[in-house]
């Protein structure tokens, strides 16, 4: 695929959850709401050679990131995989303002940022329901079982009630 005339960009926002963390695994009620300021910034360059994926000072090919970028590497090739196009001659380059390990959705909103950046890259609509499913995959690397909740939180607008596996707007 030819480099494009506009860099493919994602992005997606922190999240905090006020009540029920863990017990949203379990299908108990949650409320989670977006933190917009602290944001991660996924873009698409052309880059000859296998998938790499650059966060910060490192780019590396995704065959050889670290475990604590598992998902990011998974969410980058099953988006790729997804939108029917080659993992190779595509850098993803990943920046974040969300501090890792903090509970506030940095592994979903990366996933969710590199998910929106190679559907612009694809140049295709991508319904809710298969942007999901693609997080998920990611948050599953990172979290084992994820509830959903970061997958929606991290994207969402507005507060959301999160219950029975479900994200509806506060």
């Amino acid at each position: 695929m030819p480099p494009p005339a506009v860099l493919p960009t994602g992005s997606a926002h922190a999240k905090a959850i006020l009540v029920g963390e863990h017990a949203a695994v379990y299908g108990h009620p949650a409320i989670a709401l977006p933190i917009t300021p602290l944001r991660t910034v996924a873009e698409v360059h052309h880059c000859p050679g296998p998938l790499r994926l650059s966060t910060g000072d490192a780019s590396l090919p995704v065959t050889e990131l670290p475990q604590q970028f598992a998902s990011v590497g998974v969410a980058a090739v099953e988006s790729l995989t997804f939108f029917g196009l080659p993992a190779e001659d595509v850098e993803i380059v990943v920046r974040s303002g969300i501090p890792p390990q903090a509970g506030l959705g940095a592994s979903a909103a990366a996933a969710n940022a590199i998910v929106e950046a190679v559907r612009a890259y694809a140049g295709v609509a991508l319904d809710d329901a298969s942007r999901f499913a693609l997080v998920q995959t990611a948050e599953r690397v990172a979290h084992g079982n994820p509830s959903g909740i970061d997958a929606h939180a991290t994207r969402a607008r507005e507060p959301l009630l999160f219950a029975d596996h479900v994200a509806t707007p506060l």
